[in-house]
């Protein structure tokens, strides 16, 4: 399999008032094309830093982060932006649904940005999928936390991406919506073939993942 992403050397350091406070502590790993790998490690261990740096959302303080063959370093924030928009699937823990449009809109818009002409076929299939098809229509407001969380995975999933970074997907759901969550994103991408890069506490869904990263105190815990 190809290396989809490359982490090299990498570490994280933010100034406080007090001094230099080291997040991330020489980071190196290497996820395969189709693997599904989840970091788990107690708050504060770095883990939504280091999904961040690896999309480009961040930058590191030293070290290099390769995603899809591009160094990410190395290219403008439009680029990034746009590596992003045609290869990378995001679902967060606050689900970051745009108020003002319905849930078919907030699904549709990442891929009629792609030039995608079937974006809005393409986007019903989907909500079709994670059982969504009679509230397509409905702004986030109108939807629980469950359907929100829906949208924002078939919004993930709408422009076929080569990867799927997830920051707490389940964090805000009850234990029902949660399972439902965790198989609908195992679903897809097993369709999709798609990379998938979990944050999570919850181990029962690291369990589901082939591979378990653990962060602790920055550094990957090799015990």
């Amino acid at each position: 399999m190809s290396v989809l992403l490359s982490i090299n050397s990498l570490s994280k350091e933010f100034k406080t008032e007090k001094g230099l406070i080291k997040v991330l502590d020489d980071i190196n790993l290497e996820i395969s094309a189709g693997e599904s790998v989840s970091i788990t490690g107690p708050s504060g261990s770095g883990k939504s830093t280091l999904l961040g740096i690896c999309a480009g959302l961040e930058d590191p303080s030293s070290g290099t982060v390769n995603l899809c063959g591009e160094l990410i370093s190395s290219i403008s924030e439009t680029a990034r932006s746009e590596l992003r928009l045609k290869h990378v699937g995001f679902i967060f823990q606050s689900f970051q649904l745009i108020p003002s449009l319905s849930a078919l809109e907030n699904v549709t818009t990442p891929a009629e940005i792609a030039g995608n002409k079937d974006a809005r076929s393409a986007a019903q299939a989907l909500l079709d999928k994670v059982g969504l098809d009679d509230r397509m229509h409905h702004y986030p407001n109108q939807l629980s936390g469950g359907e929100q969380q829906r949208v924002a995975l078939a919004r993930a999933f709408i422009n076929n991406p080569q990867i799927l970074f997830a920051d707490e997907p389940t964090g805000n759901l009850d234990a029902e919506n949660s399972a439902d969550m965790e198989d609908l994103i195992f679903e897809l991408n097993e369709e999709q073939q798609t990379t998938l890069l979990i944050v999570t506490h919850d181990m029962e869904m690291a369990a589901k993942t082939s591979r378990i990263i653990k962060l602790k105190g920055g550094k990957i815990d090799v015990d």
